[in-house]
């Protein structure tokens, strides 16, 4: 709310308006009406157009805003020269070596450990073959043992000894 002290000290140049959402369109286009009227008056007034005043502003920012775009455009030339000057670093240079060798580290451990992976399922499968080769062997011994016997007690049973032996 505007205070009453602040609209005895604005008599001659107060306008009040209700822009509250609530407001009808056509309060709402009465006031705008009425707005327009107050400026007309104060143009014929000052004897020139309102918005030579403003157009004046305008004509002020854009070079403020020219400034601002002459201090940014030399901020990133300064910008842009400082981000060189580290990347050409030593300190830059030594960092960037570090992650080159980390990343070359990280591919040769996982090479290893895949041909390591590689090298245990082939040595299992070594393994296997050699056990199944043991149990064949020690089968083939068992039958010839068993064969030498029986022709041994044949032998025997003949009553004669073994020429090769």
């Amino acid at each position: 709310m505007i205070s009453r002290r602040f609209l005895r000290l604005a008599t001659t140049a107060c306008v009040l308006f209700d822009n509250s959402s609530k407001a009808s369109e056509s309060k709402k286009a009465k006031q705008v009406q009425e707005l327009l009227d107050l400026v007309e008056v104060v143009s014929k007034k000052n004897k020139k157009p309102f918005m030579v005043d403003l157009s004046h502003d305008t004509m002020e920012n854009d070079s403020v805003i020219e400034d601002k775009k002459k201090k940014i455009k030399a901020m990133k030339g300064h910008y842009t020269n400082c981000k060189e000057e580290a990347e050409n670093s030593p300190q830059h240079q030594l960092s960037q070596r570090i992650k080159k060798g980390e990343t070359k580290l990280i591919e040769t451990e996982s090479l290893l450990e895949h041909k390591l992976t590689e090298e245990k399922n082939a040595r299992l499968e070594a393994e296997k073959r050699a056990k199944k080769l043991q149990e064949e062997s020690s089968e083939e011994i068992k039958n010839l043992k068993e064969k030498l016997k029986k022709a041994e007690k044949k032998l025997e049973e003949k009553g004669g000894s073994c020429i090769m032996l």
